[in-house]
């Protein structure tokens, strides 16, 4: 992320903001709390949404983690969740054929 935090900064109520190589806002928390330094992305592109983060990270700093807990079970891959998968991969990221094999091997 070195690259980003280079990028020209605006300020917001949680931190800065800065564009991402899409021209997109990406919003960045940056706050002192009890002499610790934090300076995290919030993975938001929207003030509301960087807002709701913003106040998950106030109530838990140190455990913050952009976009919410990672669930504890797994995620089970069934052959319809894979299907859609290859759909997408082939629809919307519009990968090669070679490729899509190679994903449906694994």
């Amino acid at each position: 992320m070195g690259d980003q935090h280079q990028r020209q900064k605006r300020p917001w109520i949680g931190g800065y903001v800065i564009q991402d190589s899409k021209g997109h806002d990406l919003y960045f928390i940056r706050k002192q709390i009890n002499g610790r330094r934090y300076d995290v992305t919030t993975a938001c592109h929207t003030m509301r949404a960087a807002v709701k983060q913003l106040e998950r990270f106030e109530a838990d700093p140190a455990n913050y983690r952009a976009g919410g807990d990672v669930p504890d079970a797994p995620v089970l891959l069934t052959e319809d969740l894979a299907a859609e998968f290859l759909t997408w991969s082939r629809d919307v990221r519009r990968n090669s054929g070679e490729w899509l094999a190679k994903q449906r091997r694994y």
